[in-house]
């Protein structure tokens, strides 16, 4: 049962930083 609580977070801290990457480059910025 941990284990899938960790790992979810794995997934969703992953997914997350891909979005702060996408957000960070300049087609990111310039979207907003």
């Amino acid at each position: 049962m941990e284990n899938r609580v960790i790992h979810g977070e794995i997934l969703i801290n992953s997914s997350v930083d891909r979005v702060w990457d996408a957000w960070t480059t300049e087609s990111g910025i310039k979207s907003f």
